[in-house]
Protein backbone atom coordinates (compact mmCIF):
# COMPACT_ATOMS: atom_id res chain seq x y z
CA UNK A 1 0.00 0.00 0.00
CA UNK A 2 1.64 3.34 -1.18
CA UNK A 3 2.15 5.82 1.64
CA UNK A 4 -0.20 8.65 1.49
CA UNK A 5 2.94 11.46 3.21
CA UNK A 6 1.73 13.80 0.60
CA UNK A 7 -1.21 12.73 -0.68
CA UNK A 8 -3.70 15.83 1.03
CA UNK A 9 -0.79 18.16 -1.40
CA UNK A 10 -2.11 16.53 -4.27
CA UNK A 11 -5.37 18.66 -5.11
CA UNK A 12 -4.46 22.28 -4.18
CA UNK A 13 -0.49 21.99 -4.82
CA UNK A 14 -0.03 18.97 -7.50
CA UNK A 15 3.36 20.56 -8.48
CA UNK A 16 4.61 19.89 -4.72
CA UNK A 17 3.17 16.84 -4.44
CA UNK A 18 5.02 15.59 -7.73
CA UNK A 19 8.25 16.31 -6.39
CA UNK A 20 7.48 15.36 -3.33
CA UNK A 21 6.17 11.79 -4.36
CA UNK A 22 9.33 11.33 -7.34
CA UNK A 23 11.89 12.02 -4.29
CA UNK A 24 9.96 9.62 -1.80
CA UNK A 25 10.63 6.72 -4.51
CA UNK A 26 14.39 7.18 -4.75
CA UNK A 27 15.22 8.10 -1.08
CA UNK A 28 17.17 5.09 -0.74
CA UNK A 29 18.37 4.20 -4.22
CA UNK A 30 19.19 7.41 -5.26
CA UNK A 31 19.54 10.12 -2.42
CA UNK A 32 20.91 12.83 -5.07
CA UNK A 33 17.85 13.00 -7.59
CA UNK A 34 15.64 12.47 -3.71
CA UNK A 35 17.74 15.57 -2.58
CA UNK A 36 17.25 17.64 -5.88
CA UNK A 37 14.06 16.92 -6.12
CA UNK A 38 13.17 18.05 -2.94
CA UNK A 39 14.95 20.93 -4.06
CA UNK A 40 12.50 21.54 -6.59
CA UNK A 41 9.51 21.32 -3.91
CA UNK A 42 10.95 23.53 -1.39
CA UNK A 43 11.62 26.66 -3.91
CA UNK A 44 8.08 25.95 -6.08
CA UNK A 45 6.43 26.22 -2.42
CA UNK A 46 8.08 29.53 -1.82
CA UNK A 47 7.49 31.00 -5.09
CA UNK A 48 3.80 30.42 -4.06
CA UNK A 49 3.66 31.66 -0.68
CA UNK A 50 5.72 34.95 -2.19
CA UNK A 51 2.55 34.82 -5.08
CA UNK A 52 -0.03 33.97 -2.80
CA UNK A 53 0.77 36.63 0.06
CA UNK A 54 2.07 39.71 -2.53
CA UNK A 55 5.50 39.51 -0.80
CA UNK A 56 7.94 42.20 -2.38
CA UNK A 57 11.21 41.09 -4.07
CA UNK A 58 13.43 42.41 -5.99
CA UNK A 59 13.35 40.81 -9.86
CA UNK A 60 16.80 39.10 -9.32
CA UNK A 61 16.11 37.38 -5.77
CA UNK A 62 16.66 33.74 -6.15
CA UNK A 63 15.90 31.30 -4.16
CA UNK A 64 18.10 32.11 -0.81
CA UNK A 65 17.32 35.49 -0.95
CA UNK A 66 13.58 35.34 -0.69
CA UNK A 67 14.35 32.66 2.17
CA UNK A 68 15.96 35.74 4.23
CA UNK A 69 14.09 38.48 3.41
CA UNK A 70 13.10 40.34 6.37
CA UNK A 71 9.09 40.02 5.61
CA UNK A 72 9.45 36.64 4.75
CA UNK A 73 10.79 35.90 8.05
CA UNK A 74 8.54 38.03 9.48
CA UNK A 75 5.25 35.89 8.31
CA UNK A 76 6.49 32.11 8.50
CA UNK A 77 7.45 30.35 11.22
CA UNK A 78 10.99 30.54 12.27
CA UNK A 79 10.91 26.68 12.14
CA UNK A 80 9.75 25.66 8.84
CA UNK A 81 12.09 28.57 6.99
CA UNK A 82 15.28 26.52 8.76
CA UNK A 83 13.50 23.55 7.16
CA UNK A 84 13.49 25.10 4.00
CA UNK A 85 17.49 26.79 4.50
CA UNK A 86 18.13 22.79 4.58
CA UNK A 87 16.52 21.58 2.07
CA UNK A 88 18.12 24.05 -0.49
CA UNK A 89 21.69 23.78 1.23
CA UNK A 90 21.77 20.05 0.71
CA UNK A 91 19.73 20.49 -2.68
CA UNK A 92 22.77 22.30 -4.15
CA UNK A 93 25.14 20.50 -2.79
CA UNK A 94 23.36 17.31 -4.55
CA UNK A 95 23.12 19.11 -7.45
CA UNK A 96 26.63 19.95 -7.62
CA UNK A 97 27.53 16.26 -7.23
CA UNK A 98 29.33 16.37 -3.16
CA UNK A 99 28.67 13.51 -1.20
CA UNK A 100 24.80 12.61 0.26
CA UNK A 101 23.60 9.94 1.98
CA UNK A 102 20.14 8.29 1.96
CA UNK A 103 20.15 9.02 5.53
CA UNK A 104 20.17 12.65 4.73
CA UNK A 105 17.47 11.86 1.51
CA UNK A 106 15.72 10.57 4.52
CA UNK A 107 15.77 13.30 6.88
CA UNK A 108 15.09 15.76 4.28
CA UNK A 109 12.02 13.94 3.11
CA UNK A 110 10.40 14.01 6.47
CA UNK A 111 11.24 17.87 6.88
CA UNK A 112 9.39 18.36 3.74
CA UNK A 113 6.60 16.17 5.05
CA UNK A 114 6.07 18.53 8.05
CA UNK A 115 6.25 21.35 5.92
CA UNK A 116 3.56 20.05 3.53
CA UNK A 117 1.57 19.44 6.71
CA UNK A 118 2.20 23.19 7.93
CA UNK A 119 1.28 24.50 4.30
CA UNK A 120 -2.22 22.14 4.37
CA UNK A 121 -3.51 23.10 7.75
CA UNK A 122 -2.60 26.74 7.30
CA UNK A 123 -4.50 27.54 4.33
CA UNK A 124 -7.72 24.76 4.99
CA UNK A 125 -7.85 25.46 8.90
CA UNK A 126 -8.58 21.64 9.25
CA UNK A 127 -6.21 21.96 11.93
CA UNK A 128 -7.92 19.59 14.31
CA UNK A 129 -8.49 17.13 11.64
CA UNK A 130 -6.35 14.12 11.37
CA UNK A 131 -3.56 14.41 8.79
CA UNK A 132 -1.81 11.17 7.53
CA UNK A 133 1.11 10.14 10.13
CA UNK A 134 4.33 9.70 8.56
CA UNK A 135 5.41 6.75 7.00
CA UNK A 136 9.14 6.44 6.45
CA UNK A 137 9.74 4.83 2.98
CA UNK A 138 10.98 1.20 3.05
CA UNK A 139 13.90 0.17 1.22
CA UNK A 140 13.16 -1.70 -1.94
CA UNK A 141 14.32 -5.51 -2.29
CA UNK A 142 16.63 -5.61 -5.04
CA UNK A 143 19.83 -7.59 -5.48
CA UNK A 144 22.80 -5.85 -6.24
CA UNK A 145 23.28 -7.44 -10.18
CA UNK A 146 19.72 -5.34 -10.46
CA UNK A 147 21.30 -2.19 -8.50
CA UNK A 148 24.12 -2.20 -11.38
CA UNK A 149 22.63 -2.78 -14.10
CA UNK A 150 20.36 0.52 -13.40
CA UNK A 151 23.57 2.73 -12.52
CA UNK A 152 23.04 4.13 -16.00
CA UNK A 153 19.64 4.57 -15.88
CA UNK A 154 19.99 6.56 -12.42
CA UNK A 155 22.95 8.36 -13.64
CA UNK A 156 20.57 10.07 -16.77
CA UNK A 157 17.99 10.32 -14.17
CA UNK A 158 19.95 12.41 -12.12
CA UNK A 159 21.02 14.61 -14.99
CA UNK A 160 17.30 14.88 -15.84
CA UNK A 161 16.65 15.90 -12.32
CA UNK A 162 19.26 18.66 -12.68
CA UNK A 163 17.94 20.15 -15.63
CA UNK A 164 14.32 19.73 -14.02
CA UNK A 165 15.40 22.32 -11.45
CA UNK A 166 17.72 25.07 -13.84
CA UNK A 167 13.83 24.79 -15.46
CA UNK A 168 12.48 25.57 -12.42
CA UNK A 169 14.70 28.44 -11.06
CA UNK A 170 13.67 29.73 -14.81
CA UNK A 171 9.88 29.45 -14.32
CA UNK A 172 10.13 30.54 -10.87
CA UNK A 173 11.94 33.78 -11.90
CA UNK A 174 9.46 34.62 -14.90
CA UNK A 175 6.68 34.15 -12.18
CA UNK A 176 7.92 36.57 -9.95
CA UNK A 177 8.43 39.14 -12.70
CA UNK A 178 4.77 38.57 -13.87
CA UNK A 179 3.87 39.42 -10.55
CA UNK A 180 5.81 42.45 -9.77
CA UNK A 181 4.85 43.40 -12.90
CA UNK A 182 0.92 43.53 -11.36
CA UNK A 183 2.28 45.81 -8.59
CA UNK A 184 -0.02 44.66 -5.58
CA UNK A 185 0.69 46.07 -2.46
CA UNK A 186 1.02 44.42 1.01
CA UNK A 187 -2.32 43.48 2.24
CA UNK A 188 -1.68 43.34 6.10
CA UNK A 189 -4.86 42.02 7.07
CA UNK A 190 -4.30 39.04 4.64
CA UNK A 191 -0.67 38.28 6.15
CA UNK A 192 -2.34 38.98 9.64
CA UNK A 193 -4.57 36.19 8.76
CA UNK A 194 -1.79 34.38 7.86
CA UNK A 195 0.16 34.27 10.69
CA UNK A 196 -2.93 33.62 12.62
CA UNK A 197 -3.40 30.24 10.90
CA UNK A 198 0.04 29.36 10.77
CA UNK A 199 0.31 30.05 14.67
CA UNK A 200 -2.44 27.54 14.79
CA UNK A 201 -1.30 25.05 12.53
CA UNK A 202 2.37 24.14 13.90
CA UNK A 203 0.52 23.99 17.50
CA UNK A 204 -1.17 21.08 16.50
CA UNK A 205 2.06 18.69 15.88
CA UNK A 206 5.67 18.81 16.95
CA UNK A 207 7.89 20.53 13.92
CA UNK A 208 10.93 18.31 15.61
CA UNK A 209 13.36 21.48 14.83
CA UNK A 210 16.65 20.05 16.45
CA UNK A 211 16.55 17.27 13.65
CA UNK A 212 16.86 19.77 11.33
CA UNK A 213 19.74 21.64 13.22
CA UNK A 214 21.75 18.39 13.51
CA UNK A 215 21.22 17.25 9.27
CA UNK A 216 23.22 20.95 8.79
CA UNK A 217 26.94 21.47 8.28
CA UNK A 218 28.94 23.87 7.86
CA UNK A 219 30.42 23.08 5.04
CA UNK A 220 27.30 22.46 3.38
CA UNK A 221 27.16 26.34 3.08
CA UNK A 222 30.38 26.22 0.61
CA UNK A 223 29.08 23.10 -1.10
CA UNK A 224 28.69 25.04 -4.67
CA UNK A 225 32.34 26.18 -4.45
CA UNK A 226 35.79 24.66 -4.64
CA UNK A 227 37.71 25.72 -1.56
CA UNK A 228 41.25 26.34 -1.79
CA UNK A 229 42.84 24.33 0.60
CA UNK A 230 43.62 27.17 3.06
CA UNK A 231 40.09 27.87 2.91
CA UNK A 232 39.04 24.70 3.68
CA UNK A 233 41.16 24.35 6.53
CA UNK A 234 39.22 27.71 8.00
CA UNK A 235 35.92 26.13 7.59
CA UNK A 236 37.31 23.35 9.79
CA UNK A 237 38.74 25.60 12.15
CA UNK A 238 35.15 27.34 12.54
CA UNK A 239 33.43 24.08 12.55
CA UNK A 240 35.35 22.72 15.59
CA UNK A 241 35.07 26.43 17.13
CA UNK A 242 31.52 27.01 17.33
CA UNK A 243 31.16 22.93 18.40
CA UNK A 244 33.59 23.92 21.29
CA UNK A 245 31.16 25.01 24.51
CA UNK A 246 34.80 26.28 26.07
CA UNK A 247 36.22 29.04 23.24
CA UNK A 248 34.56 32.48 23.02
CA UNK A 249 36.67 34.14 20.84
CA UNK A 250 37.83 33.20 17.11
CA UNK A 251 39.98 35.76 15.00
CA UNK A 252 39.70 35.38 11.47
CA UNK A 253 42.33 37.61 10.05
CA UNK A 254 44.59 37.73 6.46
CA UNK A 255 45.64 39.15 3.50
CA UNK A 256 43.15 41.04 1.27
CA UNK A 257 42.12 38.66 -1.55
CA UNK A 258 42.41 35.08 0.55
CA UNK A 259 38.54 35.04 0.83
CA UNK A 260 37.47 36.41 4.58
CA UNK A 261 34.27 37.83 3.24
CA UNK A 262 33.38 34.69 1.38
CA UNK A 263 33.81 32.77 4.10
CA UNK A 264 31.75 35.18 6.15
CA UNK A 265 29.06 35.13 4.07
CA UNK A 266 29.01 31.31 3.59
CA UNK A 267 29.13 31.06 7.89
CA UNK A 268 26.08 33.60 8.45
CA UNK A 269 24.04 31.76 5.66
CA UNK A 270 24.76 28.53 7.98
CA UNK A 271 24.00 30.57 10.91
CA UNK A 272 20.51 31.38 9.38
CA UNK A 273 19.50 27.71 8.48
CA UNK A 274 20.58 26.55 12.06
CA UNK A 275 18.22 29.38 13.26
CA UNK A 276 20.99 30.95 15.29
CA UNK A 277 21.69 34.58 16.44
CA UNK A 278 24.60 36.11 15.46
CA UNK A 279 26.15 39.76 15.28
CA UNK A 280 28.82 40.36 12.91
CA UNK A 281 31.97 43.25 13.35
CA UNK A 282 35.01 44.46 11.50
CA UNK A 283 37.23 46.42 13.45
CA UNK A 284 39.07 49.13 11.29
Amino acid sequence: MPNKNFELLKNRWPQLYEHANFAEKYVHTDPHTAIIKLRCFAEQLVGILYRELNLPCERSDGFFEKLKSNIFIEVIDENIVEKLHAIRMLGNKAAHGRSVHSDDALALLRDAYLIGQWMFKTYSGSTYESYPAYIEPCHPDIGLNALSQSNKELEEQLEKVKEELLKLEESEQIAQNQALELKKELDQVKLADFKEASSRAVSTFDLAPENTRELIKLHDAFSEYNLTDGQSLLVDKLDSFLSNKEESVFLLKGYAGTGKTFITKGLTEYFRAIGRNYVLAAPT
